[in-house]
């Protein structure tokens, strides 16, 4: 069941062409129809084996994509899609939060040179924490880890400072966010 009404249009495929590698041989789908079928499989978060058949078909279409984000092709498309402004991402809320895992003795390794510490030492034992912010629909968009005797202000406005692409958005996190941040990091609040 194609969509055209949510389909790009060819003028607006022009703008973005040249990020695309060249076509060779034979082939069945034209670069503008591959790039309403990303942009429809994206819509729908359909499996690919029911991408309608005005896209082609679902095997060539998957296999192409796989090619292409080998290669980066596809970053660079959906990057200048949006900034032609011609696919929007609309992120309302985003949400922050860690968690602590365990990490047993014999997992942690010998110290690395010159190496970020990302396993710390408390009344726990030996652990690291995991932050992670998401999108709506439990996209993922920021991870990092972090020492577990670490408190997570200073990691939270690492993301934060992050996040600069999603400003506007409404940002969800915990307490353990709040104490200790930095001025710098701290959002302006009307006295």
């Amino acid at each position: 069941m194609c969509t055209p009404r949510y389909d790009i249009t060819l003028d607006q495929f022009m703008g973005v062409a040249h990020l695309l590698p060249c076509q060779r041989g034979n082939v069945a789908v034209g670069n503008c129809t591959f790039v309403n079928a990303l942009l429809w499989m994206c819509r729908t978060g359909a499996l690919w084996r029911d991408l309608p058949e005005c896209y082609g078909k679902w095997i060539t279409v998957c296999r192409r994509f796989n090619r292409w984000s080998r290669s980066g092709a596809i970053e660079h498309l959906f990057t200048a899609l949006q900034e032609e402004r011609i696919i929007g991402v609309g992120i309302r809320v985003l949400a922050m939060d860690s968690t602590s895992v365990k990490v047993y003795r014999h997992a942690a390794g010998a110290p690395k040179k010159g190496g970020s510490r990302s396993v710390g030492v408390s009344r726990g034992g030996r652990n690291t924490k995991v932050h992670v912010v998401s999108g709506s629909g439990s996209m993922l968009v920021r991870i990092h880890l972090s020492p577990g005797d670490e408190h997570d202000a200073a990691h939270g406005c690492r993301s934060m400072a992050a996040l600069g692409a999603f400003v506007g958005a409404h940002l969800l996190m915990d307490r353990a966010y709040e104490g200790g941040i930095p001025s710098d990091c701290r959002p302006n609040r009307p006295a």
